[in-house]
């Protein structure tokens, strides 16, 4: 069976990473093929970006 799961894994922890990746592989380990959709909310586009300073305090101070 294919299975297809939405996650949001950029999110301020990495517990959502791996609850995708334990999800997925005790998926396969039953015999489906899964496969992640990674959705990536607006508000969280540039959180990881290394170039944007995503705190107003920051963006104050440095810029």
């Amino acid at each position: 069976m294919n299975i297809k799961t939405i996650t949001c894994h950029e999110v301020y922890n990495h517990g959502a990473t791996l609850q995708e990746y334990a999800l997925l592989k005790y998926l396969e380990d039953k015999g489906h093929t899964a496969e992640a959709i990674h959705y990536k909310p607006p508000y969280l586009s540039n959180h990881f970006n290394l170039w944007s300073v995503s705190n107003p305090f920051f963006k104050k101070n440095i810029l």
